[in-house]
């Protein structure tokens, strides 16, 4: 077996690795062509080949065999260094690709047979868009596609390289903005930072991003629209929430559907309202104050919301971020491919880092307070309240270019969590005695000072604090006096 080695050949950083075996090659051959994975004979052009390295750089990465045919045979390539040095290192050279696609690790497999195959790995780069020719290549399913002018620009946009929300909005004025919207973030950002604003309000507005000067003329930006004007859907259509509650699992019949309009902030207010009043809330135990469990934690879903609308890409147009409801659970989907260095495992594990597409958009939503509480701790929270509320992990999934977050819940499971929840939280406000008292008369209706007493082994005094403390509490009520006192259970559901 040969050892790896590093080569630089015209700056271009080549891995070697003799590690894939031929039965890892054949079960790679097996699976096909597509997305990641691209086969060619030896007599390709280098042109050609620089194609396919571009492309899957602009997507998700791929690897390409060498040596085998379109229907998956294994022909071999016929001179190693020729197509080493003349195809696969010119093909990755500037001369095709500009800039170079680097680093690219190559993997040579030779067969049984006494056919060689060369595997061509090449990472995703999401810092760089490689054109060959003065095309921009894209990889979808099995074909490298060549960009037009207008989907090099969403990619762009896709990729936070081109940012959407500071654009100017297109037949939007400055004056349309809403003077009490902007009044409000305004007083928040001088209480963060103590002092009062020193600037004229439209400078302030351009140096946040929510303005910029077009032709002489001081406009709102996308950013500015989504946020300080009552109905940004007159300009962005594609802002609106829509929310619905389904019958059953399935997307057939809706209970209620509503598409709200406005603002960002308020759209996250009007989402998370709408979870609440289609979520179950739990019940009492009997004899004791009612304490509230809901079905889901406010915090999970209310944070995938908030996420959904700071971090979806806005220039994805005619989608709108849904937020859908079901008998076992809730589904927040925001369009937009993940941001650089974003995956789903490091989401899942509640490591990712704290990306931003939208940075005016997040400023803004930091400093109104009430919808970020520390940068970048978002995924982490869900995932702990989730958990502390006996429930699964958020789920995260990117499906065709959109990011469904799915918190999942507690279904037939609810009534037993929300009893056991309700003993918890009940536990934490009396002491055991007293929750011996509770169970006591549960069952026997009545209860003296003197029994409790032997029910408990402790001093009349200190029953007669716990007892008058379950008065209190308004659990029990007590007729007589002294030794003589019995209480029984109310009958004050609250």
């Amino acid at each position: 077996m040969h050892n790896p080695s590093k080569r630089y050949i015209s700056g271009i950083t080549q891995t070697w690795k003799y590690y894939m075996t031929e039965k890892q090659l054949k079960e790679l051959i097996r699976r096909g062509e597509g997305q990641t994975l691209d086969f060619k004979d030896d007599r390709i052009h280098p042109r050609s080949l620089a194609e396919t390295l571009a492309a899957f750089a602009a997507a998700d990465g791929g690897v390409v065999l060498i040596g085998v045919s379109d229907e998956g045979e294994i022909l071999g390539v016929s001179n190693f260094k020729r197509v080493r040095d003349n195809v696969i290192y010119e093909a990755a050279s500037r001369s095709h690709c500009d800039p170079q696609v680097q680093p690219i690790e190559l993997e040579r497999i030779d067969t049984s047979d006494g056919k060689t195959v060369i595997a061509v790995t090449v990472p995703a780069d999401y810092e760089t868009l490689h054109s060959v020719g003065g095309k921009f290549f894209l990889r979808v399913g099995t074909r490298n596609e060549a960009l037009t002018p207008h989907e090099l620009r969403r990619l762009m946009f896709s990729r936070g390289e081109v940012s959407f929300e500071l654009l100017p909005c297109e037949h939007a004025r400055l004056e349309d903005l809403d003077s009490k919207l902007i009044n409000r973030y305004i007083s928040k950002h001088e209480e963060h930072t103590g002092n009062p604003l020193s600037i004229p309000r439209e400078q302030f507005l351009i140096n946040l991003g929510c303005a910029i000067k077009k032709d002489k003329e001081i406009v709102p930006t996308n950013a500015g629209v989504l946020l300080f004007h009552e109905d940004p859907q007159l300009y962005i259509l594609h802002s609106q929430l829509l929310c619905a509650r389904f019958k059953g699992k399935d997307v057939i019949e809706y209970i209620d559907r509503k598409e709200f309009r406005g603002p960002l902030p308020e759209l996250v207010d009007q989402g998370t309202h709408f979870i609440k009043t289609h979520m179950k809330m739990g019940g009492r135990i009997p004899g004791i104050r009612r304490i509230d469990y809901p079905e889901y934690p406010e915090v999970a879903f209310r944070e995938a919301i908030i996420n959904a609308v700071i971090h979806r890409d806005w220039n994805a147009v005619g989608e709108f971020i849904r937020v859908f409801m079901f008998d076992d659970r809730i589904e927040v989907i925001s369009p937009g491919r993940l941001l650089p260095s974003v995956t789903i495992e490091v989401m899942q594990k509640g490591e990712a880092e704290s990306k931003l597409r939208n940075p005016v958009i997040v400023e803004v939503f930091d400093k109104l307070g009430g919808y970020i509480e520390k940068m970048g701790t978002g995924i982490r929270r869900m995932i702990d309240r989730m958990r502390e509320h006996g429930l699964e992990s958020p789920q995260f999934k990117f499906d065709g270019g959109v990011l469904k977050v799915t918190l999942w819940g507690p279904g037939e499971r609810f009534m037993e969590l929300t009893e056991e929840a309700q003993k918890a939280k009940f536990a934490q406000i009396l002491n055991v005695r007293q929750l011996k008292a509770i169970e006591y008369l549960q069952a026997h209706q009545t209860l003296t000072r003197k029994e409790y007493c032997e029910l408990t082994n402790i001093s009349p005094r200190t029953a007669h604090r716990d007892l008058i403390d379950l008065v209190e509490r308004g659990l029990l009520s007590g007729t007589g006096k002294g030794r003589g006192s019995k209480y029984v259970l109310t009958k004050k559901l609250e």
